[in-house]
């Protein structure tokens, strides 16, 4: 068994896998390390990973890319305004309101409409099965990465992405955790036992921007902040030379090339290549031939002139070092030990002076920059595998929102001030509680200060007695992967109960003076979580459910040839005795950022298994027509005029032989039409 892990890009997906004899990046069909995160449809057949990026220049209204930064994302919103300008498929809005693909596939070519978690699950399974096919066995569970800036609606659609493509995550990892796993767990040697060593990580990728600082100790690293820029990363550079390329050439060629598709993905791939270039030379040209109009066009760019085109980024990439010390309670790096970059834009020489000017020494590179990320997802697999031994090292992930939880009775009126469940950079995962004056039914609202409202809650319960209100403790559990619910809720009822004599006077000999504790204990955690900011009752692990003592025990009774009578020593052998009984109240998911309905993912998962069918049929029709297409060659050459069987053959027999292969051969192309 081997725990799988996989680094989810916006351009490119590495798959990693922990075995016995260590942590392997795997490649794919084609024997490269990156699978291309695309998806191209192609008359009848669906192209997933490599296969689809021969598409993604000739058949570019078919092929969807960007997969990472538009899954999840509502139609309206600002982040789909963006990625428009990135895509050259056709959006549009889907049932749930978020964006979908639109692409024509099928035999009639009719155009359909394809959810980004469809396209997301159908790249998950894609990936898993590179594992299996390395491991020789099916592999169905891995670890995967999500970025930071991810909410909890993103990371609820790629949870039901994996489960359309029939995958079984174990966790989502975020990427600055997965790298602080990797850098971590083979350096135990030369981290301290007691005082933390603080570790910076500043990662680049196609599309966005994290700086995280981590503690680290010999037995676990601790994130303690994280900043990120969802739309500050690789292809911000590219655009640079993009633009003034485009700008040169409507001056030197009357050539309006952003204005067409095809020239743009040209420039584009054209301009990332000499980007790369100009990071270890100090200039370089730019050739392209017949970019648009039959037009040969070319430039040149200098190291020196692209860096000042660059100042504004880097002043943003400045701004996220800042904000990630702020985080950490730092003035400046001197207090961090080092400072690890990873992702393909930290490449930039620019961009590595950037980094050291604001921490203050030199970035390292001992991590592989395009890698690290897949490693630190199969560690965390290995380590939640029953069945591989990896050392024992803990990792505690940060908060990157402050959580809240907002009450609304049933009559819609919203009741106090929104209470603090987890502070920004709080650790996760992690189990709150907080105590609220029971009202009757709610309506409870998990809300995060960086995004929309995450999802709401229905508590029932009966409006109470005018007497006796009693509590209502709710617990919110922040799992794993980073994901917040509403675990439970309970009404706490404090009622006086009769308590013979003898069993009260053991309890307060056991435990003298925890009466009056006891009784206080309730009422001062409610009374300190109800006003605060920060919800008190709860703690990072799981809390014990409440225990139900014996509040309805029943008073002795005469016997029935007994005459009732009130004896004064009776009356004395039992005491009141105040106790806290709990009841469950049932609680309903509401329909707040629900994501995909059942029904909408069990038609996506019959739709994502019919297509994986045709792909497979697809594949085994054209593997069986190339052999066939062999076989027909190399039986011509042994039978012509030259072949090494023709003495062995009559001459009727062969002129017949070589009639069918002909016949055969052009059966083979009137099909593959």
């Amino acid at each position: 068994m081997s725990g799988v892990g996989i680094d989810f890009g916006n351009v490119n997906c590495v798959v990693a896998v922990a075995r016995r004899g260590g942590i392997d990046v795997l490649t794919n069909e084609v024997s490269n390390r990156a699978t291309p995160c695309m998806v191209a449809f192609q008359g009848e057949q669906r192209h997933v990973g490599e296969s689809a990026a021969n598409f993604a220049m000739q058949n570019f209204r078919n092929t969807c890319t960007d997969l990472k930064c538009l899954l999840a994302v509502r139609a309206e919103s600002e982040d789909a305004k963006i990625g428009v300008d990135w895509v050259k498929n056709k959006l549009a809005e889907g049932p749930e309101g978020f964006i979908a693909a639109e692409c024509t596939y099928g035999k009639e070519g009719n155009t359909s409409q394809f959810s980004y978690e469809a396209l997301v699950g159908a790249m998950l399974s894609k990936l898993l099965s590179v594992a299996s096919a390395e491991m020789k066995t099916e592999m169905t569970e891995c670890v995967v990465s999500v970025p930071a800036y991810y909410t909890d609606i993103q990371k609820r659609a790629l949870l039901d992405a994996a489960r359309i493509g029939n995958v079984k995550v174990l966790r989502l990892l975020s990427e600055h955790s997965a790298a602080a796993l990797n850098y971590g767990i083979f350096r135990t040697k030369d981290l301290p036992e007691s005082k933390p060593m603080k570790v910076a990580f500043v990662d680049i990728g196609q599309q966005q921007t994290t700086v995280s600082i981590a503690d680290f100790l010999k037995s676990g690293v601790k994130i303690i902040s994280v900043a990120s820029d969802k739309v500050l990363g690789g292809r911000d550079w590219d655009n640079l030379l993009v633009h003034h390329f485009a700008k040169e050439f409507s001056e030197k060629y009357n050539l309006n090339v952003l204005s067409a598709a095809r020239p743009t993905l040209r420039l584009r791939k054209e301009c990332e290549k000499l980007k790369k270039v100009l990071s270890a030379n100090p200039e370089a040209p730019l050739n392209i031939e017949c970019l648009m109009e039959d037009t040969d066009v070319k430039g040149f760019m200098s190291r020196d002139a692209y860096q000042v085109m660059m100042e504004p980024l880097l002043q943003k990439l400045e701004d996220v070092c800042l904000e990630a010390l702020k985080g950490a309670g730092l003035k400046d790096g001197s207090q961090i030990a080092n400072v690890e970059v990873i992702g393909g834009g930290t490449r930039i020489p620019s961009v590595k002076n950037s980094i050291a000017k604001v921490f203050g020494k030199q970035v390292k590179t001992t991590l592989n920059a395009d890698e690290a990320i897949a490693r630190g997802c199969a560690l965390m697999c290995a380590m939640m595998s029953p069945t591989l031994r990896v050392r024992e090292y803990a990792l505690s992930d940060a908060s990157p929102y402050l959580l809240s939880l907002q009450r609304i009775q049933e009559d819609d009126m919203i009741e106090g001030d929104d209470i603090t469940l987890l502070p920004l950079f709080g650790s996760t995962p992690c189990m709150k509680a907080v105590s609220l004056k029971h009202t009757g039914a709610c309506r409870l609202i998990l809300k995060s200060d960086k995004s929309e409202p995450i999802a709401d809650y229905f508590v029932e319960a009966e409006k109470p007695a005018d007497q006796e209100p009693g509590k209502l403790k709710v617990k919110v559990k922040v799992n794993g992967n980073g994901i917040a619910t509403v675990h439970s809720a309970a009404l706490l009822i404090e009622e006086e109960v009769d308590v013979p004599m003898k069993d009260a006077e053991k309890t307060e000999e056991s435990k003298p003076g925890d009466t009056k504790k006891d009784e206080s204990k309730p009422s001062a955690t409610e009374d300190k979580a109800a006003p605060s900011a920060d919800a008190d009752a709860g703690t990072d692990a799981p809390m014990p459910e409440e225990t139900a003592p014996g509040a309805e025990s029943n008073p002795p009774t005469s016997r029935a040839d007994e005459k009732p009578a009130v004896d004064v020593t009776d009356a004395a052998r039992t005491k009141k005795v105040k106790k806290t009984r709990s009841i469950d109240l049932v609680v309903r998911r509401g329909s707040m950022n629900m994501g995909l309905t059942e029904a909408s993912l069990a038609k996506a998962f019959e739709d994502e298994a019919q297509m994986k069918a045709a792909d497979t049929y697809q594949r085994e029709r054209a593997d069986s027509l190339n052999a066939l297409e062999s076989y027909v060659y190399d039986s011509r050459e042994k039978l012509d005029d030259y072949g090494k069987l023709k003495e062995f053959v009559p001459d009727d027999l062969r002129t017949q032989i070589l009639k069918d292969l002909e016949v055969a051969e052009e059966w083979i192309y009137s099909v593959s039409c």
